[in-house]
């Protein structure tokens, strides 16, 4: 997979350099790119739990409750 270059290096803003794989596929008239990094644990629980039907006091209640956890995201504006 190295030899056919199916992987690229990208930055990550909190993570460093990261391996990503490629797109596999390609079209010439509309080339496809990485649109977001992965990210990180939790980060997108409330925006999911709205898209399935949970009101705001219900996702802030599982997070008081500690059924949702969120991973600390280090703070790269003095980088």
């Amino acid at each position: 997979m190295v030899a056919t270059d199916f992987f690229q290096q990208v930055e990550h803003p909190t993570e460093g350099a990261v391996r990503n794989m490629k797109i596999a596929a390609t079209w010439s008239k509309t080339p496809a790119d990485l649109s977001r990094l992965a990210s990180h644990l939790g980060e997108q629980n409330a925006e999911v739990l709205a898209e399935v039907g949970y009101t705001p006091e219900q996702i802030a209640k599982l997070h008081q409750d500690g059924v949702l956890k969120q991973a600390a995201i280090p703070d790269t504006s003095e980088l």
